[in-house]
């Protein structure tokens, strides 16, 4: 017995030590990625975030692939999800994170070509169709339907699909179609009351912890976020 619990301690003890050599190499990765990310204008902050964010795309397209059951296939909740929990008290009036975070009229159209978006496919059946080509463009030409909606975040310029999933896939595959009707959040009031390093999200007005960060890349977009604020950059 005390043999098991020695070697639980050992085991206990790697893990604990893998986690902080993992966590002090993510901070050195993040601050290089924020120190290069300060040396561009406004387009280069808008082309960086579509250089972050493509894995992160890549991945939830993807999903429908590796999964038997559709109901297993993993995604967020809403593009908020993307970065961190919405509900997440953060100030001492007792505000939440999501009353941070303003919609707003978009004054241009979604352009599949350009913009980053993250569709948020399904079924494995439906992603088959779309790769298969079994997908029917009318007149060769994506178009927008009355279910389509899809929500964008700015100033960072990044968005996912929140209906019509697998016809948005389809445009952003092929990089084809624009959307006129979408919802539009801006993060720039949320930017006082938080931050991160990369590893975790903190409070501004204590450090406190918020979160652990779930995804890197969108922890990285949402600091260069802090920049294009800071510079009056916008992907709108």
């Amino acid at each position: 017995m005390i043999q098991k619990l020695i070697n639980f301690c050992k085991d206990i003890g790697v893990a604990i030590c893998n986690r902080t050599h993992f966590d002090k190499l993510a901070r050195k990765k993040f601050e290089i990625v924020i120190d290069n990310a300060e040396r561009y204008d406004g387009v280069g902050l808008i082309n960086l975030v579509k250089i972050i964010g493509k894995e992160t795309q890549g991945y939830y397209m993807s999903q429908p692939l590796y999964y038997i059951d559709n109901n297993d296939v993993m995604r967020p909740n809403s593009i908020h999800g993307l970065f961190f929990d919405t509900n997440h008290i953060i100030s001492d009036d007792g505000k939440s994170i999501d009353k941070y975070i303003k919609k707003v009229h978009n004054t241009r159209d979604i352009d599949f070509q350009n913009d980053l978006i993250i569709p948020l496919p399904r079924t494995n059946e439906s992603l088959s169709n779309i790769l298969l080509k079994k997908e029917i463009f009318i007149d060769k030409n994506w178009r927008e339907a009355k279910n389509h909606s899809i929500s964008f975040c700015l100033p960072m310029g990044i968005g996912c699909s929140t209906h019509g999933h697998h016809s948005i896939t389809a445009g952003v595959l092929a990089a084809r179609g624009t959307m006129k009707n979408y919802t539009c959040y801006d993060y720039s009031e949320l930017f006082d009351y938080i931050y991160t390093d990369g590893v975790y999200f903190y409070r501004t007005e204590n450090s406190s912890i918020i979160e652990r960060v779930q995804n890197f890349d969108m922890a990285c977009i949402f600091e260069i976020g802090r920049i294009m604020k800071a510079n009056n950059v916008s992907a709108m």
